[in-house]
């Protein structure tokens, strides 16, 4: 009997060993969040071209809006961005539809992959 209360003793000792050293790590973490109090806004690319074409300002325009709010940064899709290099070089392109992925590596099932499936069965 006394080797079960000794063997549960030792391990309410672990449990709580391990309890403790994980606080550790959460009042550091807590704390670095304390003196990050800022909130970092990002516009989505392909949001602000939706939103230029279903409204009469140009995607300039709404940038200009948008900077006025505080909002400095855009997010783009790494395809869009290499188009927009290119484009910049010297080749003639366009960003008909922000990228997607295409072929073996969409686990996801993204919006391209679900067209052609759609495509292929007749939908």
């Amino acid at each position: 009997m006394k080797s079960i209360l000794k063997k549960d003793r030792i391990l309410v000792f672990v449990a709580l060993l391990g309890l403790l050293a994980s606080l550790v790590p959460l009042a550091a973490r807590t704390k670095a969040e304390q003196s990050n109090r800022y909130y970092d806004y990002i516009l989505d690319y392909s949001s602000l071209r939706y939103m230029a074409s279903q409204s009469t300002r140009s995607e300039g325009e709404w940038l200009e809006l948008f900077a006025s709010l505080g909002i400095r940064k855009v997010t783009v899709a790494e395809a869009t961005a290499l188009g927009f290099a290119a484009a910049k070089n010297g080749l003639n392109a366009s960003v008909v539809f922000p990228s997607g992925i295409l072929g073996p590596g969409d686990i996801a099932g993204g919006s391209i992959t679900a067209m052609f499936r759609s495509f292929l069965a007749g939908r």
